[in-house]
């Protein structure tokens, strides 16, 4: 087999998320090799995660497998610059690499054999997602839970319904979701971990298949196959209330009020938004008890509501202002103590939460 070192290189590169370096087995520290003809699939894995990559390559007799340590290749292959990368099977356990002016001997390989049975492509259901789906991926994972006491909330998850699929975070004080048109002849609920979300990085259209114990993810040459798991999410949508939007505000103005606001050294970053203090201006202020200082920022923002003010974690609203690119963002204040949603007139799917944080006079 010759491969290209601008192939191999970025294979190496996805495939190292596969290995566990405190992996049970000491075989899965290999890189599974399959031989077919004028292409080859690398496989690693840590039997929670499974990543397959399929590429071109020069082959030459008949198709074959074999095991190369992962380490090992990956340091031949830094090495070899754009260099074009022979791998030869003269004999089982035994592997010649080859560059342009180097030559590796590899005498004691682990045996095909000794590798674990690897979970195929489950073929139960299928939904395919474009490109946008990786990208809201990668922005819920900043809204995901990192108390392990409630294992589900620590990932995303993909709520499908027949007709449309929502993708949600949650740490239990905000709330990221987002909609995607789909069908689907099953509804299900799949959680996603930031470990695999890491793995699906580059992902265009994406196929996601899914059984009872594993889900996949397939673009291209690439597929990723997981363990499903199996923890309960929340019922976000009990959480989520029904009314409109009141306060439109430029989301770069909002963001830089709320750079300002987190300079308090406080962990709860308490802001205050007065909404009617003067019309047409959106105050915040903070007081920072631990050095004594008080911090003010104004932006433009005309609220149509009741409520004189509301306070919030200035961080995790923070948090939700990055995870979008909207010009403007619209705010539903209605009450003093309850939710606080954000939409977007521009993205209709999007709709993000924050609890006020309640303070006792």
């Amino acid at each position: 087999m010759i491969i290209s070192a601008k192939v191999l290189k970025p294979a190496l590169k996805k495939l190292s998320q596969g290995i566990n370096k405190n992996a049970a087995l000491p075989v899965l520290s290999n890189l599974l090799c399959k031989v077919g003809t004028n292409e080859v699939e690398f496989i690693t894995s840590d039997l929670e995660l499974t990543i397959k990559y399929r590429c071109e390559c020069e082959t030459s007799g008949a198709p074959f497998e074999m095991l190369i340590p992962f380490d090992f290749i990956s340091k031949v292959a830094s090495l070899s610059g754009n260099t074009p990368i022979s791998i030869e099977l003269p004999v089982q356990k035994k592997a010649v690499i080859i560059g342009m002016n180097d030559r590796y001997e590899l005498n004691s390989l682990d045996k095909v054999a000794d590798y674990p049975v690897l979970p195929e492509l489950p073929k139960t259901n299928l939904i395919t997602l474009n490109g946008d789906f990786i990208l809201w991926l990668n922005r819920a994972m900043a809204t995901i839970g990192k108390d392990e006491i409630r294992p589900a909330m620590t990932k995303a998850c993909m709520d499908i319904q027949d007709v449309g699929m929502t993708l949600v975070s949650t740490d239990a004080h905000v709330i990221f979701t987002h909609s995607f048109p789909v069908e689907s002849a099953k509804a299900d609920q799949l959680l996603v971990s930031p470990k695999i979300a890491k793995a699906l990085d580059e992902f265009t259209e994406t196929e996601i298949y899914w059984g009872e114990k594993h889900i996949a993810f397939k673009s291209g040459g690439i597929t990723v196959i997981a363990t499903r798991h199996e923890d309960k999410y929340p019922n976000y949508k009990a959480a989520i209330p029904d009314y409109q939007s009141n306060l439109l505000l430029d989301r770069q103005d909002l963001i830089n009020a709320l750079d300002r606001m987190c300079l308090n050294s406080s962990d709860s970053k308490q802001a205050h938004l007065l909404l009617r203090k003067e019309k047409g201006t959106i105050h915040f202020e903070c007081r920072d008890e631990n050095f004594n200082r008080y911090i003010r920022a104004d932006i433009p923002g005309a609220y149509e509501g009741p409520v004189e003010s509301v306070c919030v974690n200035a961080s995790k609203l923070l948090t939700l202002m990055h995870q979008v690119a909207f010009d403007q963002v619209g705010l539903h204040i209605h009450y003093q103590n309850k939710a606080i949603l954000i939409t977007a007139e521009s993205d209709p799917g999007y709709l993000g939460l924050i609890m006020p944080l309640i303070i006792n006079e």
